[in-house]
């Protein structure tokens, strides 16, 4: 018999008393994520601290949570994204999922193999390794017959290497001086879970977070036949989960797209939806603790990390190379809303912001003054046109740089000049959507040659861009 105020020892966790406690950190770890305060990484770090140091108060309806959270922050990231943009960004990105979906599972389980790895977790680490993590790994375990425990060390396997993967590729992407677009394809065909390729390319900049997004939700639509041939090839009669929610994530691009008059309600709840992917995150993490970690042991995890390693690797080597790549927004695109289109420049690109003109002026000179970035002028084309009795849409122009970034280019590759100092321009379409232009930098090296190793110089307009409009 233990007394009421004594506490017993649970598992090498205490409970009762410490019971209360627990809960409190949760609760304020949800509250603070869902706050905006923190970035998802922060959050995931939060939540594997708590995962691997508490007893969690609420494991069951932890993990029923996480699973509706991310679906529904998922489509609440629709309300920010452009349906041509999700489709054509989709459509490239459903050949590039199928290949290294295809070479994922048959390296997976020629690791597993290898390694001696039992069939069962072999098989759901390998489809979640190739699909969609988590996600693939609870419709596909029911299928095979999977047990809990061999369900536990497939999900503990990915979850460990998704949260690795969520501190590690913005850091290589950087150094490797990626464009948005690039680092969201290899976000989306390299990271398992969907939550974590949100936080990694959320912190890369919105461009990557929308090409990282759609195409990870295009990967993730492999569920259904992966399901559908291992029922066939099992017998199994299991019902297959279908991923509706990617569907409702396409309606929401529809409606941001065709009802242009709901702006602001549909930001109001893209925002929600990112808000919702960083609680997400920290409840990945607090899931996260020691007797999973004893669970997995070294040969699951090894045939996930060796498995991981190989595809991160060769899908970034083929981007870099640009064997693969997907559409990016640029002036004379097809799917330009109407209006938009100003000119047929090649290399010039155009991001979405989220603000006014002037609003994204202000950011841009914010932003430009806290990095002491010089603005040598801005130019108000339409305040000039007002002048002479002409109208025009609200249009600037930002000129600025760096003598101690711009010396060395020009040393370098002298025609340089005529593209500096670096310009941004803010203007506004038909449609009163506000746009943020700018020369990429991958256009600017080739147009002067400049050498790989100064692009960086160059690269600070797309990175003030990204921060202006989001």
């Amino acid at each position: 018999m233990h007394s009421p105020g004594n506490c017993l020892l649970d598992a090498g966790l205490l409970s009762c008393e410490t019971l209360p406690v627990n809960k409190i950190i949760f609760f304020a770890g949800v509250i603070l994520t869902a706050s905006g305060l923190v970035s998802p990484a922060i959050a995931l770090l939060g939540g594997l601290i708590c995962g691997l140091t508490l007893a969690h108060p609420f494991q069951v309806e932890a993990r029923n949570l996480t699973r509706f959270l991310l679906q529904a922050s998922v489509v609440a990231l629709g309300f920010g994204m452009n349906l041509h943009e999700v489709f054509q960004a989709g459509r490239s990105g459903f050949v590039y999922t199928a290949m290294t979906i295809t070479a994922a599972l048959l390296l997976g389980l020629g690791l597993g193999y290898i390694i001696h790895v039992a069939k069962k977790p072999s098989f759901l680490i390998s489809a979640g390794t190739a699909i969609c993590g988590g996600s693939a790994i609870a419709a596909v375990g029911p299928i095979t017959g999977a047990s809990e425990e061999e369900m536990a060390v497939s999900l503990g396997a990915v979850f460990i290497l998704n949260s690795i993967a969520l501190f590690l590729f913005p850091p290589v992407g950087w150094a490797l001086h990626m464009s948005e677009s690039q680092f969201g394809l290899w976000s989306a065909l390299a990271i398992h879970d969907t939550s974590s390729v949100v936080g990694a390319t959320a912190k890369y900049g919105p461009t990557a977070l929308a090409v990282g997004t759609t195409i990870k939700l295009a990967r993730a639509l492999w569920i259904v036949p992966l399901s559908l041939g291992t029922a066939v090839v099992l017998k199994s009669k299991a019902r297959i989960q279908w991923p509706w929610f990617i569907l409702f994530f396409c309606v929401a691009a529809l409606l941001n797209t065709v009802l242009p008059q709901f702006n602001p309600a549909f930001r109001a709840l893209n925002h929600l939806g990112k808000l919702g992917l960083t609680v997400t995150l920290f409840l990945i993490g607090a899931g996260l603790n020691k007797e999973t970690l004893k669970k997995v042991g070294v040969r699951p995890l090894l045939q996930g990390l060796t498995l991981w390693v190989m595809v991160g690797a060769c899908t970034l080597a083929l981007i870099l190379l640009n064997w693969i790549r997907v559409y990016e927004a640029s002036r004379g695109s097809p799917f330009k809303p109407k209006g938009a289109a100003m000119s047929q420049a090649n290399g010039i690109v155009d991001k979405l912001s989220h603000h006014t003109v002037e609003e994204t002026v202000e950011r841009l000179k914010g932003i430009l003054q806290s990095k002491g970035v010089t603005l040598f002028a801005i130019v108000d084309h339409s305040g000039e046109a007002e002048k002479v009795g002409m109208k025009m849409r609200p249009t600037k122009l930002l000129i600025f740089g760096s003598p101690k970034a711009g010396t060395p280019l020009m040393q370098s590759a002298p025609s340089v000049a005529i593209d500096l100092p670096l310009k941004i321009l803010v203007w506004e379409d038909g449609q009163g959507k506000v746009w943020v232009s700018y020369n990429s930098p991958a256009y600017l090296q080739q147009r002067h040659g400049i050498p790989p190793e100064l692009v960086q110089n160059i690269a600070a307009a797309e990175t003030l861009a990204a921060k202006a409009a989001e």
